[in-house]
């Protein structure tokens, strides 16, 4: 019912016993996205199970639960400025959320990642979402996106290097080929764009 539901909430901002909110977070996947996600919200504000080995992948399953579905309600999260900052939040949920919707490639589910990047509260989020994307599109050229993400990607300047060479930006290509041939830049670095120019068409 809708008032044990609340009750739940609730439960979740104040529960003194992680196993508790471990069990809170786990059933959150089982409900419908109206009753879950309250839940899923005021767990996610617990900053004491940041570092936790189950509560962030159980509210990331949750969460992901209703990403297709329901992903309007999923977005509301993100419409409120201080959810971006929780630990939990920042650590484990906006760069996994991101991936999830970049990963299909669905004009839809990219839509939908285009809203992250404008929702994004500063340049430091928008870089946490860009490294969701990046790793979704490991191993293959970023193509024809939406001109939504496209300028939302631009707008964050969150663009990174990286992507734009996955893109075929010739700037980004020939800033690619410069640090490889240069001997005395970042050896990891070097090795990361080798890698990159070794998936794509060029």
């Amino acid at each position: 019912s809708e008032s044990v539901a609340q009750k739940l909430a609730d439960l979740a901002y104040r529960e003194p016993d992680v196993h508790v909110r471990s069990q809170l977070a786990a059933s959150a996947r089982r409900l419908p996205a109206a009753q879950a996600l309250p839940i899923i919200k005021n767990l996610a504000q617990r900053s004491e199970d940041t570092d936790d080995i189950h509560i962030p992948l159980l509210l990331w399953w949750a969460i992901e639960s209703k990403a297709d579905a329901d992903r309007d309600a999923v977005l509301e999260l993100f419409e409120d400025k201080a959810f971006w900052d929780q630990p939990l939040v920042a650590k484990h949920l906006t760069e996994r959320l991101m991936r999830r919707y970049a990963a299909t490639g669905k004009h839809k589910d990219l839509l939908t990642a285009a809203r992250l990047l404008e929702l994004a509260p500063s340049k430091e989020h928008a870089t946490r979402l860009m490294a969701g994307l990046e790793a979704a599109y490991e191993g293959r050229t970023i193509a024809n996106l939406p001109v939504e993400l496209a300028a939302a990607m631009a707008k964050a300047g969150a663009t990174s290097p990286t992507v734009r060479l996955r893109q075929g930006d010739q700037a980004a290509v020939a800033q690619a080929l410069t640090i490889i041939a240069d001997d005395k830049a970042d050896a990891a670095k070097r090795q990361q764009l080798v890698a990159v120019f070794g998936t794509i068409n060029q």
